[in-house]
């Protein structure tokens, strides 16, 4: 059964509020942006950001699998295994000496508060199993929360994942201050009409 997608927005949104569980921020690649890297969970992030588009626009860049990497700078393998609801099989690229993560995930949206939300959580439908090309990761929440904005939408991104085993903190770091900012780097290009790269 595809998850309940208000109430995963709401999980989303006590993350995003709850201060005891970011660090402090630091800036991202253009004036205004914020990335905080979390204290309890095992990986993830928070990034704030503007961005010189629509909500919709924003929202058909980051939902279609098919221009994934041109902006996720994790993203090695992404496929669709279903489309109502829609259920998306993930690989990451590895990272120095860690392994390569994977996971099936479900992913949705829901309009609320003012904002669009594109969900994403781990899917266990047998089904639908990894391929084993990477380490089994598990996803509580990820996703973009999209406000209108006056420079065009106003972004918060987050990731609370559990990687399948403990990862070396010079790699969490990396997430924060490279991977992170790149990526926002990237939908930037895209959306004033240039191309983005996942390197």
């Amino acid at each position: 059964m595809s998850p309940n997608w208000e109430e995963l927005a709401q999980t989303l949104d006590q993350l995003i509020a709850a201060d005891d569980n970011w660090e402090s921020p630091m800036d991202g690649p253009a004036a205004g942006d914020k990335i905080s890297r979390p204290l309890k969970s095992k990986m993830g992030y928070k990034a704030e950001y503007t961005l010189n588009c629509t909500p919709s626009e924003l929202t058909e860049v980051v939902t279609d699998v098919t221009r994934r990497g041109e902006w996720d700078t994790f993203c090695a393998q992404i496929e669709t295994l279903q489309k109502e609801p829609q259920v998306i099989y993930y690989c990451t690229h590895a990272q120095f000496m860690a392994s390569a993560r994977e996971e099936v995930m479900w992913v949705g949206s829901v309009d609320r508060n003012n904002a669009t939300y594109v969900l994403g959580t781990s899917c266990t439908d047998e089904k639908y199993p990894v391929k084993g090309k990477g380490v089994k990761m598990s996803t509580k929440v990820a996703g973009h929360v999209i406000f209108p904005d006056t420079a065009g939408c106003r972004v918060i991104q987050v990731l609370d994942t559990d990687p399948g085993g403990m990862l070396p903190g010079s790699i969490t770091r990396r997430v924060a201050t490279e991977k992170v900012p790149k990526m926002i780097q990237n939908l930037r290009r895209i959306v004033d009409g240039k191309s983005g790269s996942n390197e």
